[in-house]
């Protein structure tokens, strides 16, 4: 199993990631997001925009692999995201991580509202198709810690 940092492999293009991939001739990965934000020093809006997007970024990785399980950090502690996915198509794989990683750690605001935004269709179309969400224990956090709106 190769396990993948996501937060180490920022300086990567995607045929990059493609190369690294292929020499390595693995499979299985254990992905890991490093975790930002925990409670109570951030507030809750952080969390739950950081829980909803680890939600979307595991979601993508699911819907390319064969075998999928993922790990909840608790929001009180600095334990990294991560999650396991069984994968054979290094292309998809590579497009996917790069994918996350220009969603989550490049500093290009145009391209980060554009993730969020695909995260949003991504999400209602899952909702609106009655499907169930694989990473379903994130988002379920991520929602549990959405102020509530000033009256």
């Amino acid at each position: 199993m190769l396990t993948i940092k996501i937060s180490e492999f920022t300086e990567y293009t995607e045929s990059g990631l493609k190369e690294y991939l292929d020499i390595q001739n693995e499979t299985d990965f254990k992905i890991i997001i490093r975790k930002e934000c925990n409670f109570p020093e951030y507030p809750k809006i952080n969390i739950a925009n950081e829980y909803h997007l680890v939600a979307y970024s595991f979601s993508l990785l699911a819907d390319i692999s064969t075998v999928f399980s993922y790990f909840i950090p608790s929001p009180y502690l600095k334990k990294a995201f991560f999650c396991i996915i069984s994968t054979s198509n290094m292309g998809l794989m590579a497009e996917t991580l790069f994918t996350i990683i220009k969603g989550l750690y490049f500093p290009d605001p145009v391209f980060f509202e554009l993730f969020k935004d695909n995260m949003n269709q991504y999400f209602e179309k899952l909702k609106n198709d009655n499907k169930y969400c694989r990473t379903a224990g994130l988002l379920e956090i991520g929602n549990a810690f959405i102020p509530e709106p000033d009256l």
